[in-house]
């Protein structure tokens, strides 16, 4: 049984680091760049004064979610700087500054984009999560990193992404499902048959407002028509939404049908 004693100590453990600041306001250069990763980036914190931070770390070229040594010093430093020495990483194979002051954002991008690490791609379609897949996992059954790779290529406009908005894509090469494919707008899991690699897809899994595991979608497809399904899915989703309706939102209203339609027609 708690009592208060225990409350308090619970309250002084679990204390924020910082405390709410009054930061008069303050004029940000004109950047656009700077404007379209805020945007994605930034989130609002539950303090006043302060800005929570997404270094997203998907950039075409690389594996999702890779950070090398050096880059993860270069980010051990700037949160130090900017966050109160606290960062964290993420089911989204991101990484968090929890505490930047407000006032501090603009600078914190400059010293983020200086060392290549200023990817605008947070709550886009482009934050891609995947498993290492048959490239570098011995279980895996199919590639995540290759297929990740080319939805990025086929999703490379920015102004794409912004009009189609927070939509997640996970990838898992084998069924025990790392990647969470389950729980993602578009999930993807690799097997083979044949010896050739396939994919199931899930749709409108989600943990977020309530816990759903997606629903299969139909048959299995094979790795050379894959992105041309997804890019079906995100297009049915387009079509069908109203204003700012969310992937999930849509296929609530819609169901399966639409989407398995377009598809496997």
């Amino acid at each position: 049984k708690l009592n208060i004693n225990h409350l308090a100590q619970l309250e002084k453990d679990f204390a924020l680091p910082v405390k709410p600041l009054e930061i008069d306001r303050f004029e940000e250069p004109v950047d656009f760049n700077y404007s379209i990763w805020k945007k994605n980036n930034v989130r609002a914190h539950k303090l006043s004064g302060y800005s929570i931070v997404n270094v997203s770390l998907t950039k075409q070229g690389s594996s999702p979610g890779d950070v090398t040594s050096k880059q993860m010093r270069i980010l051990a430093d700037l949160a130090e700087q900017y966050s109160n020495s606290y960062l964290r990483t993420t089911k989204r194979q991101s990484i968090v500054f929890p505490h930047v002051r407000k006032d501090q954002v603009f600078d914190l991008w400059q010293s983020l984009e200086e060392h290549g690490l200023a990817s605008p791609h947070q709550g886009t379609l482009a934050q891609i999560v995947a498993c290492p897949g048959n490239d570098y996992c011995d279980l895996a059954k199919a590639a995540s990193i290759p297929i990740a790779t080319r939805v990025q290529q086929r999703f490379d406009d920015m102004d794409k992404m912004l009009d189609i908005g927070d939509l997640n894509i996970n990838i898992s090469g084998c069924e025990n499902s790392c990647a969470h494919h389950h729980i993602a707008d578009i999930g993807l899991l690799g097997m083979k048959k044949n010896n050739v690699e396939f994919y199931q897809i899930t749709v409108a899994g989600e943990t977020l407002n309530e816990t759903v595991i997606g629903k299969k979608l139909g048959r299995s497809i094979c790795g050379d028509e894959i992105v041309d399904a997804i890019e079906n899915i995100v297009n049915v989703y387009l079509e069908n939404r109203d204003e700012e309706e969310q992937f999930k939102e849509v296929f609530k209203r819609i169901g399966l049908a639409p989407f398995k339609e377009r598809v496997y027609d």
